[in-house]
């Protein structure tokens, strides 16, 4: 009896054994635990990049970037044009589960690297702004990588809001790592027509102190 008790306890502890390790090689293995999702790591990134701009504190949206961005001193990281680009006060601005959050992952010799794009919309009482990011979220080769990779932001006037015909605004592997303050040119050549001005109504979206 008591062999087979013991005989039981080894096989399972096996089977959670083989269960972990082959679970922390998946870069979601903590998300399946509740700790945190993209959608939630790209809302934290943006709730700081807010807090940056309302506090005027260029400060708080450099230290997001990668370590890697920000010693690169070929890297544009205009984080004062960044908070001056925006005009007016922040009224409201979007989750990211409204326009998604993409991922894309890759795997090479046991190496593991993880990237998100998101894309949100902050309405201030000027203009309506569409923001784009690029984050490292893992790196096994370059931790120095994990952090944010581009930051893009577009006033609405220059971006059709037909998405049928045009998509939601995007930091792209066209656009270089850092900042880009994005007057529409250098969406250009793309595989769409270059969109013009349209009148629009303003989108929903929770109030800029809203974290529920």
């Amino acid at each position: 009896m008591k062999t087979k008790r013991l005989i039981l306890a080894t096989v399972s502890f096996l089977i959670i054994l083989v269960f972990l390790v082959s679970c922390s090689r998946d870069p979601n293995f903590s998300n399946r635990f509740g700790i945190l999702n993209d959608d939630e790591i790209a809302n934290e990134t943006v709730q700081s990049i807010i807090d940056g701009i309302n506090e005027n504190n260029p400060k708080i949206i450099e230290e997001l970037f990668a370590t890697s961005i920000q010693q690169d001193n070929s890297i544009e990281l205009d984080t004062d044009g960044f908070i001056n680009f925006i005009e007016g006060d922040i009224v409201s601005f979007t989750w990211a589960d409204e326009k998604g959050v993409g991922q894309s992952m890759e795997r090479s010799g046991g190496k593991v690297f993880v990237e998100t794009d998101s894309a949100f919309t902050i309405i201030t009482t000027e203009n309506t702004y569409y923001l784009g990011m690029i984050e490292c979220l893992r790196d096994d080769n370059n931790p120095d990588n994990i952090g944010l990779v581009k930051l893009c932001i577009i006033n609405s006037n220059d971006w059709d809001l037909d998405f049928s015909k045009r998509g939601v605004y995007r930091a792209t592997e066209k656009m270089s790592n850092g900042i880009t303050l994005d007057d529409g040119s250098s969406l250009w050549p793309f595989d769409f027509p270059k969109p013009t001005s349209t009148n629009h109504e303003t989108e929903s979206a929770p109030t800029a102190t809203d974290n529920s």
